[in-house]
């Protein structure tokens, strides 16, 4: 049995992701956050990372210690093993598009978080809400909206943890207004939400702006 060790910063943005499936897989892990102080006078070092940044996730089976980097990879791979990706490769592709659309999203809103003039900080969320946001916005609600419960049907798979992780994080940032044109879309961030071992983690978790 593999044991788990996930490092990054106590923050939510696309490594969250992955607590969240760990979380929703019931499988336990090693949820080491580390500080940016700590991080930048003595881990960076310590740890020697071969990129020399963080997410990292440690494996720890039989055959040694495996090194995982990038927290798209270790999405797929955490996916992957707690059979979160689908069944086939039609269906992995469509988690694929869906994280995708999620990543474009979250870039774009995370510049207007970062910008600190307040001018072009104005300039990038109105071209964000009216641009960026309700095109992919509205691409992904109809791609969710011809399934059932979940993306894929009965059971969530990693699209629909992406999708309750970017709601959750970008309306701290731009606010609920908009997503409230996209039911289906909200209608997963609450299923998800809802699921016992997601409610837990979240009532416990540590509160972030990221």
């Amino acid at each position: 049995m593999a044991s788990y060790k996930l490092i990054y910063f106590p923050d939510r943005f696309r490594t969250e992701i992955c607590r969240l499936l760990f979380v929703l897989a019931d499988v336990e892990f090693d949820d080491h956050r580390v500080g940016y102080e700590e991080w930048s006078t003595k881990l960076k070092k310590s740890l020697n990372t071969p990129t020399g940044d963080l997410p990292i996730l440690e494996i720890e089976h039989k055959e040694g210690k495996t090194i995982m980097l990038q927290s798209r990879a270790i999405q797929r791979y955490l996916a992957k093993e707690f059979g979160l990706y689908g069944c086939s490769n039609d269906e992995a592709v469509i988690i694929d598009v869906v994280t995708e659309c999620w990543d474009e999203f979250l870039d774009a809103a995370a510049k207007i978080m970062f910008e600190e003039e307040l001018t072009k900080k104005e300039s990038l969320r109105q071209a964000f809400l009216q641009g960026t946001g309700p095109r992919l916005l509205s691409y992904l609600e109809n791609l969710f909206k011809n399934n059932n419960e979940y993306l894929l049907g009965q059971n969530p798979s990693l699209g629909d943890v992406a999708t309750f992780n970017c709601i959750d994080v970008v309306k701290d940032w731009v606010g609920d207004g908009l997503f409230s044109s996209y039911p289906k879309l909200l209608a997963i961030r609450d299923k998800i939400s809802k699921i016992e071992n997601v409610a837990a983690y979240l009532a416990a978790r540590p509160k972030c702006l990221f």
